[in-house]
Order: C-alpha cells, then structure tokens, then sequence
C-alpha cells in the first residue's frame, strides 16, 4: 500500500509551492545521500494494525521525512504537507495496477504529531518528520 500512498501524496501535491513527485523530488521507501537536496522520503512505519475479523481494513504507519539545505524552507515544506494530509476523510487512493492491486479508500489521515525536527544529515541537511496513520479499507 505504501506504492497507493506515494502517489495519493504526488497527487495532492501537485499545487503546492513545493510538488513532491515520484522519482524526483519524493523517494519511496528508502532514500540515498545523493537524492536531491531538498527532497522527501514515505515510509512505512512499525505498529501499524490489521483486523482479524475484517480482512479488508488496516491502519498503515507512514512517515514522510522531508530534507533540505535550508531549515526553515524544510519545515514549510514539512508543514504543508502536513496541512494537506491531516483531518482528511473519504479519499480514494490511487490504483496503480489495474487488476492487480485492490482499490483502497483511506477513510481517515491523521498526523501522530505536527512535524519535528530530528537533525541534520551527513552532508548538514535539516530533515524534519511526520508520521500520519492512514486508515484504510478495500473499496
């Protein structure tokens, strides 16, 4: 589901005064040292839940770390993405693969917290986080 994700945040982006976009500006993941300066990573998160009793409905952790050589830009960056994904409901997620892959609908986007700042890189790059738990189920 992390590929769904990706794209949902590519998409809800694309207006923003900095668009994430797969492959370039956003990773998903993992990221390398040689990605772009300014950039994001998704990731999932440990402690995600699933429900025995309702196959089709599943809490999914995702962390987005944003990077970037100046600090305060980065957490504008952090903090729009915030803005767009917290106390949503009812989105449809992105299929990737007709056929393939279920439909999701994230009924619920909530952020854990506002983003943080956890430090710098190797190469002195702020990166601030947010983790978000999107409940979802199939379509």
């Amino acid at each position: 589901m992390i590929k769904e994700v990706a794209k949902f945040i590519e998409e809800r982006t694309a207006a923003l005064t900095f668009p994430l976009v797969i492959g370039t500006t956003l990773s998903v993941g993992r990221r390398t040292q040689d990605d772009l300066d300014r950039c994001a990573v998704v990731l999932t998160s440990s402690g995600g839940s699933t429900y025995f009793d309702l196959k089709d409905r599943a809490d999914l952790l995702v962390q987005v770390i944003h990077r970037g050589k100046k600090q305060m830009q980065t957490y504008d960056d952090a903090r729009e993405l915030y803005g767009v994904l917290h106390g949503y409901a009812g989105w449809d997620l992105p299929v990737i693969t007709l056929g393939v892959t279920p439909e999701y609908v994230a009924m619920t986007i909530e952020a854990l917290a506002t983003p943080q700042y956890i430090g710098t890189d190797e190469k002195r790059r702020h990166e601030f986080s947010c983790n978000f738990i999107f409940r979802i189920r199939d379509k």
